[in-house]
Order: C-alpha cells, then structure tokens, then sequence
C-alpha cells in the first residue's frame, strides 16, 4: 500500500470519526427510483427530538417523513436544483405533543446524496424572543418608569398616600433601604423575592443582606454603601438574588440616593430578568459549544471584512498557513493567500459572492507565509448583517494530497489506456483466429487495421507486413526514417512486420517493442495452427469419405443381393412344384431363365459396387445417357420378378429419346422405385403410370420422372424423413430393395432431386407418387447417332 493510500484511509476514517462526533444530527438520503434511500447517518440521531427514529438503513424519505411532506418537498427541491436549502419549521413531538422549532438545512452533494442537517432551536428561539421582549419591555419600562417618576415625584411630594398607591400598583419591585433594612417595599418585589411585604419588613439587617447570591454579595453592598457617601457608582446593574424557597433569580436593579425622614436612604426599583438571563446563558453555551466545533474541525474556517482582511481563522488555519495571532492583528489580506495565476478567478468569485451570488465550491492553488503552495477547495457565502453585505465568511479544505494523487493517477491512467491499447490489439488477433474459415492473409489484413490504434499516436502509425513476396499495408501506407520491426519464420518462410511513425521526434515506447515482437509470436502460432487444422480436417474428409463409401457398398450389396436371392428362391420353389407336371415344361424354361437372369444380375452388382468404389476414389463417372431404355429394361424386370401379381404399368414420355446425365447405376434406382410400388401395395390390381418430360429448374434444363401407385401411401411426417438412411424403408419386414437412401444418394451423384407427393392432394392413402428430376444432356451428337 502506497503513503499517498494509507493517508488516503487514514483521512477516511479521519473525516468518518468527525462525522460521527458532529452533534447535530445529520442524515445522509441517496435519490432512489424517484425517492431517497436512507444511506447513512451520525451519532448525533440518536437524540433526534422526533422521538421516532431508528436506525435503519434503506428507509424511504417517504415513509420517514410522511407525516411531513414538506420535508420531502424540499428534499426533492434540493436535488433537483442542486442548491443549499435552509428552513425553520415547527414540529410537534407525538410522544409528548410538545410543539418544538426546528432548523433544517439540506445540502446537495453531487452526483445522488441529500444531507439533511437538524437542530433543535426552540430553546434558542424562545430565549431570543425573551431577549427582545425583555430588551422591548425594559426600555419601555424605563421609559414609562422615568415618566412616571418625573411626573409621579411631583404629585407624591403633593401626596404621599397618592405615591403609596402607584407604588403598590407597580409590575416592578420598588423598595426603600435605609441602614440595609426595608423601610418601605411594595407587592412586586414581595412576589420577586417570595416572601410577603410584612415578611421583608421583619428581616434584619443580616437577613437582608443573605437575599443576595453570595458570588454577588460583595460587589452589590460596596456599590450601597458608596451611594450613600454619595460617591458616583452604577445606578443600574443586575445580580442575584436568593428566593425564600432557595431558588436563585436575577433581578436588574435601578438606584437612586433619596432622603427619607431626615436620613439619607437609597430608593431601588427591581425587574426579575430570570429568563433573559438563561437564554443569554444558553446563547453563550451554544456559540462556546459552535466555536469549539469550529476550533476542532479539520476544515479552514476564515472570515474577512469588504476589504478582504482576514477577521478570524481557526486554529487549523494558521497551522495550515504558517501565521500567527499576531500576524492576523498586524494584518493578513486575502490576497497574500492565493497564488498569482489564480488572482483573478479568485477575486471574480468574491465580486459574485458579494453580490449575494450563490458559488460552488472553487479549487485554488494557495500560498503560504514561508512561499510553499497547496491546492485548496475554498467555499464561501457573504456575512449579512442588517441587510448588508459586510464581509465574507467560508471554509477552505486542503486537497493537495487528493490532486496530487489525482495527477498521479492520471499519469497511470494513461499509461494502463496505452497497455489496454495493447491488449485490445492481440485479444483483436486472437479473437479474429477464432473464425474458422479465415485464411492466413484475412488474419494478415485484419491484424495491419488492429496494430496503428494500439500504438500511442494512432493517427501517424502506418504498418505493413511481408509474407511469402507478398506485401500487405495499411491504408495511405508511408515509411520514415523511425521505423519498429520483427521478423519471425513461419514453416521456415520468413514474415517481417513493420510500424512506422510518420512524424519526427516521436519515440516509440519500450511497450511498443514488446508488443510488435508480441505480434509475431501471435501470428506464427496462429498461422502454423491454421495450417495444421487444415491438414487434419483434409486428412478427415478423406476418412469420412472412404468410411461413407464403405457403407454405402455394404447396404447397397446386401440390399440387392436380398431381391435377388429371394427371386431365386421362389423360382426354385415354384420349378419343383411343376417339374411334376410335364405340360408346364414351357413355365419351368421361363422360371429358369428368371434365375439365370438373377444370377446375371447379382454379377453385374458386384461389378457396379467395385466400379462404384473405383470411381468415388477419384470423382464418380457419370455421361449422356439414354433413359427411356433403361426405364424400359427395368419395367420388364419387375413384370417378370413379380409374375405372380397383376401388374399394370403405363409409361408417357413427352419425347421418344430422352437423354440425361446418369450412368447404368440409373437401372438400379428406376426397379428400387418400381418394386416400392409393388410391395407396398395391397390392390389386386398393381396400377403404375410413369411421366417422363422436360422440366426446367433454377433456369436449367431437367427431365422429370413421376411414378405414381395406387398403393399404400405415404404419411406426411415420413415424407420427410424417408430419404434418410435408416429410414428408407416402409416397414422393416419386406425391405426395398437399394433402400430409398441409396435411391437418393445415387440421384444425387447425378446431381438431381427426388421427392414424395400424394396422387391424390391432402390424402396421402389413395398413392404416392415418387418424383426425380435429372439434368438434360445436351450433348447433340449422341442425339443424332
């Protein structure tokens, strides 16, 4: 972990613990789907007066503050205009239904937090309600009272009962002392002090004198005693003073030397300034209580006249600057604090704020005594009094560590942008390599477009790459004198790969090095790979074809050697039968010759699968053929193999001589069509009708053959399935001869198409009727002979 990190952390918790020992409490809402989510709050929570609060992480302000929308209106009028808020509300407590004052303040903190500040100034506000009542009725008071006594002094001298009786009348405390005992004193002071009127008449002199709060005693009879010599003291001070029932009150007191029966005594009026005392006390406790705050926070907190004079800095602000108290008495202006280059930014802000302008927080690069320099975020807002702007007042927060590490972490920014740069480069490559059909100068072409953008100038990086004497360039390709390249042997060809700055003085990095040479490597695993893919799956096709092959002869074989055995076998069966009966010698010549013909024809199909299997060694041979004889000589066959059935087939062809490309295999393929018509078929009578006429496919000549039953049928869902192997045979206890995959496989060799359609549409049970196309020959001499 870096210095720069752990002071980082260290500021963290720093700032985590300054914001836990805030007393005021602070709650921290985060903008949430059109609401705020409770995110984060202070100790200082725990005595929310609301009386409801729990810690609960994740509350919606709308719930929080149902009972008060108007908190929620604000929150939301603090998000939206991203500005400060402040407010004084009433609230009334539920616990106790107490209605209390509250001063609330939210303040925007980009991008999504709403801190929301409260504090409790009902106390604060009621004491300074007192202290201007008390001040308002004070002076009035005085006022009245010295009217009064100017125009009472006058009629009491005319009438002494007249004075008794205003006296008696009066809110204030009015008394006469004379040798510290009351001679004369009215209701008012009796109920200040909590004793009747003939009670303070009793008190001796040493009672008296323990009415007044010890701490004050001696200043208040020193003051008397001088008074009556007639020296000049005070005529109005407030002190303490001791209740009956012990209570300690404040009372302020006016005197006034008088002679009363030859005598000289003090007359003395009272006023109970309890309460303006105590919230003067608590205003002095809450500004004690602020300026500590202030005088702990880690922050800078200054405040300067129109003249930019610095008034008052806390402690931190001149450890932070390297002043003095004394230097600030001698005179500190703000514009020793700021640096030259950033004067004028600085004093355009302070002209705003003093317009009562409303700022954001502003960095600044600030000065200290000693010269040395830091970076600060400064916050200011005018200081009012009166409605006038009469100074300045803000925060100012060191961030030197933040934008040096921010410096820091832009170098490093830059420097990792460079390496994804790079990766991006070879992930491109790699990524490219995994097209399985690219050859090895696409990957080149698409490695020239990756390799200019990951180096650190794009815009000047041209590239080429030399392969087997071909040259490959990036596009408007120029070369300098400031040149990168590699070289690398793939399957011992050499690949150079160049990269060229096109501008002078701009130095390739040490990165840049490791990546060209990186690139190489890449390509020469890459390519060697590709060649080697190439050579297997070759290697495969040729597997798979023989394999193929194989199988094909295999099912082929056995499927016709099956027709034919068992041709020859019926025959033989249906000889000895007859040679029993010597008039049916003519049928038994006939079955014999079916048998030699079988015998024939399970030679001719060897001699088909090893010329088959000659052929596909190399490509399968196939040439004009004539195909109406073929059709022919396989419909004469299944007439006699199936003597046995009634059998009516019927051949129309649009021409006399059809010619196609097809070889002796198409013999095969017609009886296989013909012999499925004739298994599959349970009619008495066997109807057969083959089409045969020129049909054009894809803009091609073809000639179509249609050979349609009235057999079985065949379902829709087996239509498309038939041609499969495994798949060709309609049930799997007579067998069909080739197998209507094989039938398929053989069109195909001819580069024809077979299919399945009902005779009759949409009812597959009245017959099929199986059709193939074949390509025209358009061989015209064959024609002609």
């Amino acid at each position: 972990m870096t210095s720069i990190e752990k002071l980082l952390i260290n500021s963290e918790e720093y700032i985590r613990k300054l914001f836990e020992g805030i007393p005021i409490p602070i709650y921290v809402w985060q903008r949430h789907d059109n609401d705020f989510i409770l995110v984060d709050y202070n100790d200082a929570t725990n005595r929310d007066l609301t009386g409801k609060f729990k810690k609960k992480i994740g509350v919606k302000a709308s719930e929080f503050y149902k009972d008060n929308p108007k908190i929620i209106q604000d929150l939301n009028k603090c998000f939206i205009k991203q500005k400060n808020i402040s407010k004084e509300i009433d609230y009334t407590v539920k616990s106790t239904q107490e209605l209390r004052s509250l001063s609330i303040r939210y303040s925007f903190i980009p991008p999504e937090l709403v801190l929301i500040h409260l504090e409790d100034i009902t106390e604060k506000r009621f004491a300074k309600q007192k202290i201007i009542a008390s001040e308002m009725k004070c002076k009035q008071l005085n006022k009245e009272l010295e009217q009064k006594v100017k125009e009472r002094t006058k009629e009491l001298e005319e009438s002494e009962e007249k004075y008794r009786t205003v006296v008696e009348k009066s809110l204030q405390g009015i008394c006469i002392l004379q040798d510290i005992k009351f001679i004369f004193t009215n209701n008012a002071l009796a109920e200040i002090l909590g004793y009747s009127v003939n009670e303070l008449y009793s008190l001796s002199t040493e009672e008296v004198v323990n009415l007044i709060y010890i701490e004050d005693r001696n200043f208040v009879l020193k003051r008397h005693k001088e008074r009556l010599k007639g020296k000049k003291v005070p005529s109005h001070y407030a002190f303490r003073v001791i209740r009956k029932n012990k209570e300690i009150r404040w009372v302020e007191m006016y005197a006034t030397l008088i002679e009363y029966d030859g005598k000289p005594a003090v007359q003395e009026l009272f006023i109970d300034i309890t309460e303006k005392k105590l919230a003067e006390v608590k205003l002095k406790e809450s500004e004690a209580k602020y300026r500590a705050m202030t005088e702990l926070l880690p922050d800078i907190i200054y405040e300067a006249d129109l003249n930019l004079n610095i008034t008052y800095v806390n402690p931190i602000g001149f450890k932070k600057f390297g002043y003095t108290p004394e230097d600030l008495n001698r005179g500190v202006n703000i514009k020793n604090l700021v640096s030259p280059e950033y004067a004028e930014k600085a004093f355009s802000t302070i002209k705003s704020i003093f317009k009562r302008n409303i700022t954001e927080p502003t960095e600044y690069l600030m000065v200290r005594k000693n010269g040395t320099k830091f970076y600060a975020r400064v916050h200011s807002r005018p200081i009012i009094k009166n409605e006038k702007v009469v100074g300045l007042r803000g925060t100012v927060t060191d961030i030197n560590d933040m934008v040096i590490a921010e410096q820091k972490l832009k170098e490093s920014e830059n420097h990792l942008q460079e390496r994804v740069k790079e990766l991006n480069c070879l992930y491109g490559i790699s990524k490219i390599a995994e097209s399985p059909n690219i050859s090895y100068k696409e990957l080149i072409l698409e490695t020239l477009k990756l390799i200019p953008p990951a180096w650190q100038t794009p815009d000047i990086t041209y590239a080429r790459i030399i392969y087997e004497d071909m040259e490959y360039k990036t596009k408007d390709f120029k070369e300098s004198n400031w040149k990168l390249a590699t070289n690398i042997e793939i399957n011992k060809k050499p690949m150079d790969i160049e990269v060229y700055y096109h501008i002078d003085k701009v130095q390739f990095l040490k990165e840049e090095e490791y990546l060209i040479k990186e690139i190489g490597k890449r390509l020469k695993t890459i390519i060697e790979k590709k060649i080697s893919e190439k050579k297997l799956k070759e290697s495969e096709k040729l597997y798979r074809e023989a394999f193929n092959r194989a199988s094909f002869y295999k099912d082929l074989f056995a499927h016709d050697i099956n027709n034919i055995l068992q041709i020859m076998n019926s025959s033989a069966e249906l000889i000895s039968l007859q040679l029993k009966d010597s008039d049916r010698i003519e049928d038994i010549e006939n079955i014999a010759n079916i048998i030699k013909k079988q015998v024939n024809r399970g030679t001719k199909l060897v001699n088909n699968v090893r010329l088959l299997s000659e052929l596909e060694e190399s490509e399968i041979s196939i040439q004009p053929t004539k195909a109406c004889d073929i059709l022919l000589k396989s419909v004469e066959y299944v007439k006699k193999a199936y003597s046995d059935r009634e059998i009516n087939i019927k051949i129309e062809c649009s021409d006399d001589e059809i010619y196609i490309i097809a070889n002796e295999l198409l013999q095969d393929v017609f009886e296989n069509i013909l012999i499925n018509a004739i298994k599959y078929n349970e009619n008495p009578s066997i109807d057969i009708l083959i089409n045969a006429y020129r049909w054009t496919y894809e803009n091609n000549p073809y000639y179509r053959f249609e050979f349609i039953d009235n057999g079985i049928g065949i379902q829709d869902e087996r239509k498309k399935i038939i041609f499969e192997r495994k798949n060709g045979d309609l049930r799997s206890d007579k067998g069909m001869g080739l197998g209507l995959s094989l039938v398929s496989k053989i069109v195909n060799y001819y580069h024809g198409k077979i299919w399945i359609e009902d005779k009759v549409k949409g009812d597959y049970s009245k017959g099929s009727k199986f059709v193939i196309i074949l390509p025209e020959s358009n061989d015209l001499t064959l024609k002609k002979n």
